[in-house]
């Protein structure tokens, strides 16, 4: 049975720029626009935010051009319109069907984000990441919902709420998204990917709770706990520090732990663990002062545990530890 067709539908702004808020929006549902309502808004929306081409951008696009097609149909003044055609690009966080009673929920953003040279946005990635749909999302994006089969199509809401990874959608879209790569490429080898694109050895899958509103008060860094296999970790924070607990096996020395903070990357081999390569110069959401940052081991229990501290550059609340999924 099709959900009824609300006169007005909620959507969500995640902005690029993680200092700032996201936003719940609202958008009226005309008869016979279900589909313009909402995508000439975010058209015209992208026009004025970012009007420009960075000549970067444009050769890039060029090449992806030729990849697809013959160079000799490639001409400028294709190019020109391409240019100055302004389309909105959507990520399927959960695709609708017969599972989900035809209901979609979609990541929109700029279509020529990455050609305008608009930033990488941490939020909007780190969502398609905990639904293992993981993707480069560039400048501002949104998130709303739909209901579509092959005889009916209109909007549905989506409440800033709901950027939560403990939201009913977010389970669901997860398992689906699994089952199709795991379908299209072998459990095994699906799984082991989508493992290493949510962080590799133990990684916390964050909580988006902490997208939908600033954080006004200070949040005390708890003790984490890595587990039992050696290389695991886990990380906590406060709004001041990022604290990395990374399981060692026992008896493990200083001197076999080579531990490198810089501003944006974080590296961390272990001598005694196989592939002891735990962190391989990985992307940090956001900077840190290495000069305040310093790491130490030592026993918890049973457990040889690695403490490694990094100073925020900024006083935020982090959503993940890493800025791209993977990485």
């Amino acid at each position: 049975m099709a959900p009824d067709k609300p006169k007005t539908v909620q959507y969500v702004l995640i902005p690029a720029d993680v200092t700032q808020p996201m936003q719940e929006l609202e958008v009226e549902q005309p008869e016979g626009l279900e589909v313009e309502c909402l995508t000439n808004w975010m058209q015209d929306y992208y026009r004025k935010q970012c009007k420009v081409a960075t000549d970067e951008g444009k050769e890039a696009f060029r090449k992806t051009l030729t990849e697809k097609m013959p160079v000799e149909m490639i001409t400028e003044e294709m190019l020109s319109g391409a240019y100055g055609m302004q389309l909105v690009e959507s990520v399927a966080l959960m695709s609708g069907g017969p599972h989900t009673g035809g209901i979609h929920v979609n990541l929109y953003c700029d279509d020529k984000g990455q050609m305008k040279g608009l930033p990488l946005n941490p939020r909007a990635m780190g969502v398609c990441d905990i639904v293992n749909k993981p993707s480069q999302v560039y400048g501002d994006c949104f998130v709303g919902r739909v209901f579509e089969t092959a005889d009916d199509f209109h909007r549905l809401g989506f409440t800033l709420k709901e950027c939560d990874s403990s939201s009913a959608w977010v389970a669901k879209a997860k398992a689906l998204n699994l089952k199709k790569a795991q379908d299209a490429g072998g459990s095994s080898s699906a799984l082991k990917d989508f493992q290493a694109m949510a962080g590799g050895k133990g990684a916390q899958v964050f909580d988006t709770s902490s997208m939908t509103k600033a954080v006004e008060a200070e949040a005390p860094i708890v003790e984490a706990d890595p587990g039992e296999t050696p290389g695991a970790y886990t990380w906590t924070q406060s709004l001041e520090e990022v604290v990395v607990s990374v399981g060692c096996p026992k008896g493990t020395k200083s001197n076999q732990i080579k531990c490198k903070i810089r501003p944006n990357n974080l590296s961390l081999d272990i001598i005694g663990i196989e592939d002891g390569a735990i962190f391989a110069d990985m992307v940090l959401f956001a900077p840190v002062d290495p000069e305040e940052s310093n790491w130490s081991i030592e026993d918890r229990g049973e457990k040889r545990i690695l403490s490694i501290t990094m100073a925020k550059g900024k006083k935020m609340r982090w959503l993940d530890l890493k800025t791209v999924p993977g990485k």
